[in-house]
């Protein structure tokens, strides 16, 4: 499936930008043929959905999807927030059709979820804090 969803993505995402809107400036990135710009090569999509009219659903979804991201580290994975797939499934048919939400929910957030390509064995060197208490 996430592969159906890979090529399909691909495809929408050189039709929208070729069709100028506010992704034309990335007509030069997407260029390339064969490339994966639309998962970047991640093996797994998790989405957030909610009902469409609820008003907490946006950050209901950004809180539930930030804490998975957090959760996702202990478990050795990387993520990265996919609005492209977020945009995709619920405004392309091939792959909103997939994906077969109930009419009244949409998604709000997505991440791509896989293993992380580098490792980070520590933090980046930083000067000592200064604190003065008062």
């Amino acid at each position: 499936m996430i592969n159906n969803f890979r090529e399909a993505g691909n495809k929408w995402l050189a039709t929208v930008v070729k069709s100028g809107g506010p992704f034309a400036p990335l007509a030069g990135i997407f260029g390339k043929e064969g490339t994966d710009f639309f998962l970047r090569g991640a093996p797994a999509i998790v989405s957030a959905f909610a009902e469409k009219d609820r008003p907490v659903s946006t950050y209901d979804c950004a809180i539930a999807l930030a804490y998975f991201d957090l959760a996702a580290i202990s478990l050795g994975l990387g993520c990265y927030w996919n609005g492209f797939f977020h945009l995709a499934a619920n405004n392309f048919p091939p792959i909103k059709d997939v994906i077969d939400l109930p009419r009244d929910c949409q998604i709000f957030g997505s991440l791509a979820v896989g293993y992380p390509k580098y490792k980070y064995n520590r933090i980046p060197m930083r000067n000592q804090a200064r604190i003065t208490w008062h």
